[in-house]
């Protein structure tokens, strides 16, 4: 008996007793090009797919400084530091030259990190706008005169 169900114009009927994939009419090198297609597909979309998910997080890493004649008001959430030993004595650092005229340099300083002292090195960075001064942080003794309080820099 014959299944006419599955024959086609390009193929023999399929006998019912045997599944159509199964059939010899149906040989897996019929499906090769599609398969090749569907490869150089996937291969040829998969980069680009790929690079515009990882350049959407890529962007978000970049500094970004500004500089302007104006005045800048900033914003800022801080917390008092306040620390029972008193910091260690400012490291002398080596400042190197400047990249450009619209840099200026960044003192190192002490941070309290855990139970120890840990040095955050000085580096150079770009003003904000021009003629912006860098007033450096400082450890000040506490007012009770039981530790000492971090006052961050900040540009003026």
């Amino acid at each position: 008996m014959l299944d006419r169900r599955v024959g086609c114009s390009h193929f023999p009927p399929v006998p019912s007793s045997k599944p159509p994939h199964l059939h010899p009419a149906f040989s897996e090198d019929m499906f090769l090009p599609t398969k090749k297609v569907m490869k150089k597909t996937m291969f040829g979309i998969l980069p680009v797919v790929a690079s515009v998910i990882l350049s959407g997080c890529a962007s978000h890493h970049q500094a970004m400084v500004v500089t302007t004649d104006e005045p800048v008001t900033t914003t800022r959430t801080t917390r008092t530091v306040v620390v029972t030993e008193a910091p260690p004595a400012p490291r002398t650092e080596v400042e190197g030259p400047a990249p450009d005229a619209a840099h200026t340099w960044i003192g190192g300083y002490w941070m309290h990190s855990g139970d120890r002292w840990v040095w955050v090195p000085g580096h150079w960075e770009s003003r904000p706008r021009v003629n912006a001064t860098w007033i450096p942080g400082h450890w000040d003794k506490d007012p009770t005169g039981k530790g000492w309080v971090w006052t961050p820099g900040h540009w003026e």
